[in-house]
């Protein structure tokens, strides 16, 4: 019998209403600015070549 999979959507949804998560998922957001960042400049750089 096949697992029954829910979208990711909808369980990050469901999991952001604990506090503790929210808490957490937010105390990361500064490091995911940073990644994305260096993302574009990666991107943008490699275009520039």
């Amino acid at each position: 019998m096949a697992a029954k999979t829910k979208p990711y959507e909808e369980l990050k949804h469901r999991s952001l209403q604990d506090p503790n998560v929210k808490a957490a998922y937010d105390a990361l957001e500064p490091a995911h600015q940073v990644a994305r960042l260096r993302i574009m400049r990666r991107t943008c750089a490699a275009y520039a070549h």
